[in-house]
Formats: structure tokens, C-alpha cells, sequence
């Protein structure tokens, strides 16, 4: 053999053994990248997140090293592909929720390998979801998602924040929308709920500011609201229930306005007129205190005393120096008074030592002329009743047989008077029928009317009107007061 060819020979045998050891180490290599692979997967599979990453990059390097000559190269590229892939799915894991989610595959697995994580990205997106909602005021897709966040699982650690500032944004949208429609009351109350205090909020100091600003504005107009009701609806029950609205009109105190906002001035006159009238309203309710509604007669209302004058009542009058004040009493009146005393001589009813009997301070007084009793009433600035107003306060009571609540006359078995109301359970005015007789004006004289505790029942009937000299001084004889008020009781 020439020395030549002998030559060429071991060349070739050469590059055949080198061409097969590059052969084996790319196979190495390629089997390697997949036994990387594998791992990779084991690794997800067990949640491993840390231990695929360097998995799946040794995978990357070790396809990296397959040659292209001896034919393994696009398996390599291959694995290569897959492994890169992979890497960059696993880096969207580290960052924001959205991005984390598009890691994973269609059916919600991490390349295959089920991922434990889902659900709570999942939840932790509409948790997301729904504060970018609440921060844009969009609170009715707020409250769908964070529902949705709910089912998801979301902990309730991440969405009670989100509940309380969904509240709060919700109640002042609703309190604006409720002023901005003039139910200043509504907004108050709404208000209420709109607090932002203790939350993290970016815009937390522009939302306390809304809030404060219509605080103001609305606290102000709702406690002018709730005040100018209040005052109406007690208005509203003059003249029927006059002579009980005394304590309720005192206890209606006007509210204090903050005002510094542009309805403020507004608010301040208002309110101005509000109290001219709860005056002249608590004014008309002291005067007729104690007394009742009978009826409008045009334009005037007819009130008369509730129950019949005391002895404690006239002992009033007559420690005021009401029988030395010519200016009460009538020229017939005054030539009677001197006539007008006690047992011990002093001014006052006859039955009377030096005051009141002990103990029958709220009994009707007694034995006191028809002079007398118009003298009391010019002091009470009322008037005596005549005998068409007590007509009128009685309302046919009289009518039918007497049974027991009707009042305290001979069939009720008493034998003396008896405080205000004890035997009588009527609404309105009390003790017309029995009690005492009262005395009325009847043409140009008097009558006592109603009967008494000694009397029948069949005497209370005003057709039984009994004449009374003005010098007489009954011992079951009294009297109740008069008073009219002009219609329309607030006028311009």
C-alpha cells in the first residue's frame, strides 16, 4: 500500500471517531436537557416554583449545547424553545396579579402542572379589580366585584377594607345626589355613614373635604327642616288642641345653625321668622293653657276653661289684690263688693276663714256672686261664659239617663264636690254636668247651669236653667272662664 493512502486512511478513521464523540456528547447533552425537563415538571407538580425556574434553566443550557452536525440540534432547539418558554412564564409569576394569571395555561395549569396559587390570584384580581372600580366612583361595580372576589375566596382580611370604603364612597354619592335633589335630610343622615376617617385612601384627604362641605350645608338645612315640620305640625293643631301645646312648644327649642356656606344668610332669616312664630305660637298656647277647643264661630274660636275655677286658682286671685283693682270689676259689681267676704271678714267666698279650706285646694271654689266670678275672669283676661258658650261646651252631655262616669250629681252618691274630673270621664271639658253649678251671663243676668253634686241628673239639662240673683253666694255654686281667639290665628 502506497504510504499515501495509508495516510489518507488514518485521517478518515480519525474524523469518524471524532465525529462519534461529538455524536455522544450531544445525545448526553439531550438526554440530560430532558432529564432537566422532567424534573422541572415534578418540581410545578409540587409546587416548587423556585426549583423549576433552575430546572427548566438548567433544561435551557444543556440543550444549548447540542451541536448542528450531527443531527440532534432541532430536538435540541426544541427543548430549548420549551425551557425558554417556560422561564419566561415563571418570571410573569413574580410580578403583578394579572400578568401571573397569563402565565398559566388555558385550563389554569402552569405548563401542565396543576398550580396551587390559581384560585388566590384569581380572588386577589377581582379584589383588584373592584378598588380600581371604587377609586373611579363606580360603586355599583365595585360591590359585583368584590362579590366576585368573595366567591373567589379573597380572605377577608383583603375585602372588609374594601366593604368599609365602599360604604363610605357609596353613602356620600348618595348624600351629594340627595342634596343636589334638595332632601337635606336624607343627606344628613347619609353622612353619617360617610366616613373615611382610619381607611387608606389615596384621595382619603379630597373625600373628607367633599364630605365636610356638605356636612355643613346639609346638617344646616336638615335641622332648619326638621324644626320648621316640628313647628308646623304643632300649628297645625291650633285652635283644637291649643290649650294643651304649652309644654311641647317650650320644649321645641330652634337649632343652632353653623352656617359659613353660600345658603347660609338664607338659613339665618328663616330661621328668624320661625321664632317670631314659635313666640307668638307659645305666647297663644300659655294664654289658653288649661283650656279646651269647643267650636269656630266664623271668625273666632271658642275656648273654655277645662275643668271648673279652684279654690287654689281664686286664692291666686285674691293674694294678686283682685277685689281692690276697680279696673276688674263692673260698676254692679262694684257696688256689691263690700258684701263680697269671708268668715273672718276679708275678701273672698263666703265659705272661706281667712283662705281656703285645708285640703279642697282643687275643689271648685264656691260661694262666690256672679261679680265675683267676672272679676276673676277680667283678672285671667278671660270671660265669664255666657250661657249659648256653655251650651255649646256641654254638646247634648246632659241627654239620656245618668250612669256612672257622667258626673258627680245626687245619682253618683257623693255628697260633696269633688277634684276636677274625679266623676266625670268626658273628653274635652269636664264636670258641666254636676260637680258644682256654674254660673253663666244670660241676657242681662245670670243663671247657674249643669246642676250639682245635689242635684238630679235631670237637672243638668240647660233647659233647667236656674235664674241667680247677682247677691246670691251658693254653697254649691261655681264657675269656669271663657276665652275667644281670632281667626286665622297667624295672620301677615
Amino acid at each position: 500500500m502506497k504510504i499515501g493512502h495509508l495516510a489518507a486512511g488514518i485521517v478518515l478513521l480519525g474524523g469518524a471517531a471524532a465525529a462519534g464523540a461529538v455524536f455522544l456528547r450531544d445525545k448526553a447533552a439531550l438526554g440530560k436537557a430532558r432529564l432537566a425537563g422532567k424534573a422541572a415538571s415534578e418540581s410545578l407538580a409540587a409546587g416548587d416554583v423556585a426549583a423549576a425556574q433552575s430546572a427548566f434553566g438548567d433544561m435551557w443550557e444543556r440543550a444549548s449545547r447540542v451541536g448542528r452536525l450531527t443531527g440532534q440540534a432541532p430536538a435540541a432547539q426544541e427543548l430549548q424553545a420549551e425551557a425558554r418558554d417556560a422561564l419566561l412564564d415563571l418570571a410573569l409569576l413574580e410580578g403583578p396579579e394579572r400578568e401571573r394569571l397569563a402565565a398559566l395555561d388555558e385550563d389554569g395549569t402552569l405548563l401542565g402542572a396543576p398550580y396551587p396559587e390559581r384560585e388566590a390570584l384569581e380572588a386577589e384580581l377581582w379584589a383588584q379589580s373592584a378598588e380600581r372600580a371604587l377609586r373611579a366612583e363606580g360603586t355599583a361595580a365595585a360591590r359585583d366585584l368584590l362579590a366576585r372576589a368573595e366567591k373567589a375566596g379573597a380572605p377577608a382580611s383583603r375585602l372588609d377594607p374594601l366593604r368599609a370604603e365602599l360604604a363610605a364612597r357609596d353613602a356620600l354619592l348618595q348624600a351629594e345626589q340627595a342634596a343636589r335633589e334638595g332632601r337635606f335630610a336624607d343627606a344628613a343622615q347619609l353622612l353619617e355613614r360617610a366616613q373615611v376617617e382610619g381607611l387608606e385612601l389615596p384621595d382619603a384627604e379630597a373625600l373628607g373635604a367633599r364630605i365636610a362641605k356638605l356636612e355643613t350645608v346639609a346638617k344646616d338645612t336638615a335641622a332648619l327642616e326638621a324644626y320648621t315640620q316640628a313647628l308646623e305640625a304643632l300649628a297645625a293643631r291650633v285652635p283644637a288642641e291649643l290649650g294643651v301645646l304649652r309644654a311641647e312648644v317650650e320644649a321645641l327649642s330652634p337649632p343652632s345653625l353653623r352656617g359659613g356656606h353660600p345658603q347660609a344668610l338664607e338659613q339665618e332669616r328663616a330661621l328668624e321668622a320661625l321664632a317670631k312664630r314659635r313666640a307668638r305660637l307659645l305666647e297663644l298656647s300659655e294664654a289658653f293653657a288649661g283650656m279646651v277647643f269647643v267650636r269656630s264661630l266664623g271668625d273666632r274660636a271658642l275656648f273654655v276653661d277645662r275643668a271648673e275655677v279652684t279654690n287654689a286658682d281664686f286664692a291666686a286671685f285674691v293674694a294678686a289684690g283682685g277685689y281692690t283693682h276697680d279696673d276688674l270689676w263692673s260698676a254692679q259689681g262694684l257696688a256689691l263688693r263690700p258684701r263680697c267676704t269671708d268668715l273672718a271678714g276679708k275678701p273672698g267666698p263666703k265659705g272661706w276663714d281667712g283662705g281656703p279650706p285645708a285640703g279642697a285646694e282643687d275643689e271648685p271654689v264656691r260661694q262666690i256672686g256672679p261679680y265675683e266670678a267676672e272679676a276673676y275672669a277680667a283678672w285671667a283676661a278671660k270671660r265669664l261664659l255666657s250661657f249659648d258658650d256653655w251650651t255649646l261646651a256641654v254638646d247634648g252631655r246632659w241627654r239620656g239617663d245618668y250612669a256612672p262616669g257622667k258626673g258627680n250629681v245626687r245619682e253618683a252618691e257623693v255628697g260633696a264636690p269633688t277634684v276636677a274630673g274625679a266623676k266625670d270621664d268626658a273628653p274635652g271639658a269636664v264636670d258641666l254636668c254636676g260637680n258644682v253649678a256654674e254660673i253663666a251671663r244670660k241676657n242681662d243676668g245670670f243663671v247657674a247651669l249643669g246642676g250639682s253634686y245635689r242635684t238630679p241628673w235631670s237637672e243638668a239639662n240647660p233647659a233647667r236653667a236656674t235664674p241667680l240673683p247677682p247677691t246670691l253666694r251658693g254653697s254649691d255654686v261655681g264657675f269656669r272662664c271663657a276665652r275667644e281667639l281670632e281667626l286665622p290665628w297667624e295672620r301677615d
